[in-house]
């Protein structure tokens, strides 16, 4: 059999088995349409929630930062030049203010306290005494933060984690010693290193934001536009049902016509014939 008396054989089997299973068919295709616009919704959402996580913590991290530079050169500098005590217990000392590490974070965890999902935490390799249970490498990340901004104090370190059942991203930025801070550093009687040189990296300042809420938002979201999806697609597979039983009721109304005119012209045929026959006679 010539390639394409077999290619249109195949075809029409084809076509036969489309038509016949129509129904099956068109469930399949928006099934499969219904999954991948859930797919595609879904890395969206996900793709959006952590770039917005990371531009906010970038923000906050970027604010703590001049804060803590604003405060030293206008505050500290002043302060040091009029004997006013600089220190974290400043609140035990009288005419005492805090350090510029102190009230930064003081300033990110009230902050943070607003909404309850950004946090904030500064921590070195070298912590003085009064900080290192919190201001110490304490965990994995903070290790890898530490070695990862050594490397390359320019770029941000992050990670998404989940801690107590909390998804949150954990965003860390170097803290170079800057050359108002060296002196103290180096001459201080509880600091652990005594040969800070400037543009080292002393610290890191780590900006802690839980994201639940923005995953359940989108979760949300997906499953409305997901369900007027379905809804589209299965008034559409209706109107296709109802335009298919159309067609078959006229096709089998076709048919029967064909076999009523048939038989007619049948009859008719005979009809003459035998006519033929008698005037012949």
């Amino acid at each position: 059999m010539p390639m394409s008396a077999l290619g249109q054989r195949l075809t029409l089997r084809f076509i036969e088995f489309l038509i016949k299973h129509i129904f099956a068919v068109l469930i399949f295709i928006f099934v499969s349409i219904g999954l991948i616009f859930f797919a595609y919704l879904t890395l969206l959402s996900n793709q959006q929630i952590h770039q917005t996580a990371i531009y906010n913590s970038k923000s906050y991290s970027q604010t703590l930062s001049t804060f803590r530079s604003l405060y030293t050169s206008e505050v500290i500098a002043g302060a040091e030049k009029n004997g006013i005590t600089i220190t974290h217990d400043y609140k035990s000392i009288p005419n005492a203010i805090p350090l510029p590490a102190t009230l930064s974070m003081l300033l990110g965890n009230k902050l943070g306290d607003k909404s309850g999902t950004i946090s904030s935490r500064l921590y070195s390799e070298y912590p003085f005494p009064w900080r290192v249970k919190d201001g110490g490498l304490n965990d994995d990340f903070s290790l890898a933060a530490w070695q990862a901004l050594q490397g390359n104090p320019n770029e941000p370190y992050f990670r998404f984690e989940t801690i107590d059942g909390h998804t949150v991203l954990r965003y860390a930025t170097a803290d170079m010693m800057r050359e108002s801070c060296v002196d103290c550093h180096n001459t201080h009687p509880d600091t652990l290193k005594n040969d800070w040189q400037v543009g080292q990296l002393r610290g890191v300042l780590e900006i802690t934001t839980k994201i639940d809420h923005n995953i359940a938002l989108a979760g949300s979201m997906i499953k409305h536009t997901l369900a007027i999806i379905v809804t589209i697609l299965l008034i559409t597979l209706g109107g296709i049902s109802l335009v298919v039983r159309q067609l078959k009721y006229r096709t089998k109304q076709a048919q029967q016509l064909a076999k009523s005119s048939s038989k007619a012209n049948t009859l008719l045929a005979q009809e003459i014939a035998y006519r033929q026959q008698d005037h012949e006679n």
